[in-house]
C-alpha cells in the first residue's frame, strides 16, 4: 500500500517534532542569555524586543506548510518593530558584540519564515529591519555603510533559505506528480486484480452450476422430464448471471429458482452499468433491494414478474413489475432501499 510522501517543507524537516521544538528551546534560551549578558541601558525596551522575538519564534512552529496570512503578517513586522525598539537603547559605536542580539535572530526568524512558504514576506520583513537600522546608523553619524555591515549577513541566511525553498516547491510538485501517476497505476492494477478474481469467481460457479448437468446429459441413460426441467432452471440461472448481475445474490437466486419452479415466468435484468452496484449505492442499500425482490418473488403464486434494476443516474433504483391474470402492478424501489 502505497502511502502518502512527506512533499511540504515543513512535513520533510519535521518541524512540529520534539527534536524541532528541542531546537526552538535552545534559541530561546541563546537570546535570552545574550540580552541578559549584555544589558542595554533601557533594559525595558530589550526585554520588550526579547518577547517579541520568542513569541514570533513560537508561532512559527504552528502546524503546516504555509504559514497563516494574518500570522505571517505579525512575524514578518517583527524585525521591523525590534529594530525600532532596539535603536532606542543600542550604543552609537559599531563595535555592538552580542549586544546586538535582535540581528541575528530575527534574521533567523525570516529565514524560517522563508521555509514556511513566505519567502516574500521573509524579504519584506528582512528590509524593514534594514531600513530602520541604516537610518539608525545614518541619524546616529556611523554611516550607512555601518549599518550594512550589521545587516548583511541576514541577506545571506535568508537568500539560502529562500533558494532551498524554491527548489524543494519543485521537487515536491514532482514528487506529488509522481505520486499521483503511482496511484493511478496502483488503481488499475487494483481494477484488473478485482476483473480477474470475478471472472474466476464466476467460472466457478459456472463449473459447479453445470459440470454435474453436463455429466447426466452425456450419460447414455434416456433424458427424463425431471432432467429437462432442471435444464430450464440451470438455463434461466445462467441467463440472470449475465444480465442481471447486481440481482445475481442470495436471497433473490434461490427465490427466483423457487418461483420457475412453480411455474411463474421470472425476468431479473440490470441496467445500472455498474460491474459492482454496492459500491455506489452502499451494501446497506443494496441489501435492501434484494430483501424486496426476493420477498415479491416468494409471495407470487402465479403469472410473471419482472425485476429491473435502473441505469444509475435515476431518480428510483429498481421496479418490480407483477402480472397474475389481472392488471399488472408496479413497485419502485427508492435509492434509499424502500419499496413504494
Amino acid at each position: 500500500m502505497t502511502t502518502q510522501p512527506l512533499t511540504g517543507t515543513s512535513s520533510v524537516l519535521q518541524l512540529g517534532s520534539v527534536s524541532a521544538w528541542l531546537v526552538l528551546t535552545l534559541f530561546l534560551g541563546t537570546q535570552i542569555v545574550l540580552a541578559i549578558l549584555n544589558p542595554l541601558p533601557n533594559l525595558a525596551l530589550d526585554f520588550s524586543a526579547l518577547l517579541l522575538t520568542c513569541a514570533a519564534a513560537v508561532a512559527l512552529a504552528i502546524p503546516g506548510d504555509t504559514l497563516p496570512l494574518v500570522t505571517t503578517v505579525i512575524i514578518a513586522a517583527v524585525p521591523t518593530v525590534v529594530a525600532t525598539l532596539m535603536s532606542f537603547t543600542l550604543p552609537a559605536s559599531s563595535n555592538l558584540g552580542y549586544g546586538a542580539w535582535h540581528f541575528g535572530a530575527d534574521g533567523f526568524l525570516m529565514f524560517f519564515l522563508a521555509l514556511r512558504n513566505r519567502p516574500g514576506w521573509a524579504w519584506a520583513g528582512l528590509a524593514g529591519m534594514w531600513a530602520v537600522t541604516l537610518l539608525w546608523s545614518n541619524l546616529i553619524g556611523l554611516g550607512i555603510g555601518v549599518g550594512i555591515s550589521l545587516v548583511e549577513r541576514e541577506a545571506g541566511v535568508l537568500l539560502i533559505g529562500t533558494l532551498f525553498n524554491l527548489g524543494f516547491t519543485r521537487t515536491s510538485a514532482k514528487i506529488s506528480a509522481l505520486h499521483r501517476v503511482q496511484l493511478h497505476k496502483e488503481g488499475l492494477a487494483a481494477e484488473g486484480q478485482a476483473s480477474i478474481q470475478t471472472r474466476m469467481e464466476r467460472t466457478a460457479h459456472l463449473d459447479r452450476s453445470t459440470t454435474a448437468m453436463l455429466k447426466r446429459l452425456s450419460a447414455e441413460s434416456p433424458i427424463s422430464d425431471e432432467d429437462r426441467a432442471s435444464c430450464l432452471l440451470l438455463e434461466a440461472s445462467l441467463r440472470d448471471s449475465v444480465r442481471a448481475r447486481s440481482l445475481d445474490r442470495e436471497p433473490v437466486m434461490s427465490e427466483a429458482k423457487a418461483a420457475r419452479s412453480r411455474g411463474i415466468e421470472v425476468t431479473l435484468l440490470d441496467d445500472s452499468g455498474c460491474d459492482d452496484l454496492s459500491e455506489v449505492i452502499g451494501a446497506e442499500v443494496h441489501g435492501k433491494l434484494l430483501a424486496a425482490v426476493a420477498q415479491r418473488l416468494h409471495d407470487t403464486a402465479s403469472g410473471r414478474l419482472t425485476a429491473r434494476v435502473l441505469p444509475i443516474d435515476r431518480e428510483v433504483l429498481a421496479t418490480i413489475t407483477r402480472e397474475a391474470g389481472g392488471p399488472s402492478e408496479t413497485l419502485e424501489v427508492s435509492r434509499e432501499g424502500f419499496v413504494r
